[in-house]
């Protein structure tokens, strides 16, 4: 029982927010913060800057359109 409760718990601190799902993307990809933005503006035609995708991957503030809009960008 004591193994389970544990093996739970390594469960719950695997589970990622998205903003830390897209820096692991990036880090994979050998991207910067700054390509991912300078790509969302020329795939998308949103401006968007590396300020502002800073930000929101700090605060982990993203609307659901947002979300999908950066994983069909990755």
């Amino acid at each position: 029982m004591i193994l389970f409760n544990v093996f739970q718990e390594g469960l719950r601190m695997m589970e990622l927010t998205f903003a830390e799902q897209v820096k692991i993307l990036l880090k994979r990809r050998k991207m910067t913060i700054k390509d991912l933005a300078d790509l969302i503006e020329v795939q998308t035609g949103k401006k968007m800057s590396r300020q502002n995708l800073t930000q929101q991957l700090g605060r982990d503030n993203f609307q659901e359109k947002d979300m999908r809009m950066i994983a069909g960008v990755l």
